[in-house]
């Protein structure tokens, strides 16, 4: 699952399965879930800690990319090529929606062990 990876930058009409970008950065991205399961059990602060970290820096390179390639909003922008090249089909533009699903399952597992002490 590189298909979004190699080449660097994907034709939309050229490639492997180039329309399932979204199932290789999802997978991509769940070969690390165990990880972070494993830190969480070790340190919920340093689980926080690392999310937290995710959540910024997917943001500033959303924001980086943005800028440097002058992304402009609407469908009929002239880079939708580079948009789909660069900006969505590659994992780390995805790390901040995985470092909010990681929060929404930790604020869940707080609420199990809540509700367990009673």
């Amino acid at each position: 699952m590189i298909g979004n990876l190699v080449p660097w930058e994907t034709d939309v009409r050229y490639g492997c399965m180039n329309w399932a970008f979204a199932i290789a950065c999802d997978i991509q991205l769940f070969i690390f879930m165990p990880f972070f399961v494993m830190l969480y059990k070790k340190s919920k602060i340093a689980s926080i800690i690392w999310h937290s970290v995710m959540l910024i820096g997917g943001i500033t390179i959303m924001c980086l990319l943005a800028d440097s390639y002058y992304f402009t909003t609407g469908a009929f922008s002239n880079y939708n090529y580079v948009l789909f090249a660069i900006f969505i089909e590659k994992p780390w533009t995805k790390f901040h929606a995985n470092a909010i699903g990681c929060f929404a399952a930790m604020v869940y597992m707080h609420i199990l062990e809540t509700r367990k002490d009673r």
